[in-house]
């Protein structure tokens, strides 16, 4: 999992996933052999990570042999990047900045 816009200078995009792509050299040098390939999870995307994932799981079952099964998990709602609904969602943040440092005592401002 990563997020892609921590690295966006061309010369820094080796370094996105990399905690996922650095074993995989050396795993391979070994002789170990891929039986699935590598997928990432982008912070970026609709759904964040589970992009990558969702498109790699079904995969990784059918190599391990096991060609029958379902998932029955609801799909989570698009995250909206709305600013009032990401306050919503965090059931923190509520109404203006003011109002929320005075209620949180963050500080001091007028009105």
């Amino acid at each position: 999992m990563g997020c892609s816009h921590l690295w966006p200078r061309s010369q820094d995009v080796h370094h996105y996933n990399k905690l996922g792509k650095d074993p995989n050299p050396k795993l391979e040098s070994t002789g170990a052999e891929k039986f699935v390939e590598l997928r990432f999870g982008d912070d970026q995307d609709t759904d964040k990570p589970e992009t990558g994932y969702k498109i790699w799981e079904p995969k990784l079952w059918k190599a391990l042999g096991i060609d029958n099964f379902e998932i029955n998990e609801a799909e989570p709602e698009p995250i909206s990047i709305a600013n009032e609904h990401i306050k919503a969602a965090s059931q923190h943040f509520q109404g203006t900045t003011a109002q929320s440092c005075r209620q949180y005592h963050w500080c001091t401002l007028p009105g």
